[in-house]
């Protein structure tokens, strides 16, 4: 959980707080398709339930494929996911 304060100029009292949920899986080399899956599954559950624990102002869940043979364009993405009541940032790297 990443927390700051903003806007800086304006004094403390006024200031609202940013609450952003990172949560990191990976997927190693000798999973199958269906394993990844799960844990992409998993990971929205995972960081939803994290948000919504911390009151979270957004949540971002980083994806890191460590599969051989998946071209770039499949392990690099930015896409939306939903898990609950959240709309999670799912970020491939």
């Amino acid at each position: 959980l990443a927390r700051w304060r903003y806007p800086m100029e304006t004094p403390r009292a006024a200031q609202k707080e940013q609450r952003v949920v990172l949560e990191l899986k990976v997927i190693r080399a000798k999973r199958t398709k269906a394993e990844a899956k799960k844990i992409l599954s998993d990971g929205l559950e995972q960081t939803a339930r994290y948000a919504e624990t911390n009151d979270a102002t957004e949540a971002h869940l980083i994806v890191c494929d460590e599969r051989a043979g998946r071209k770039w364009g499949e392990k690099i993405y930015e896409r939306s996911e939903r898990s609950g009541s959240w709309e999670i940032k799912v970020w491939g790297v």
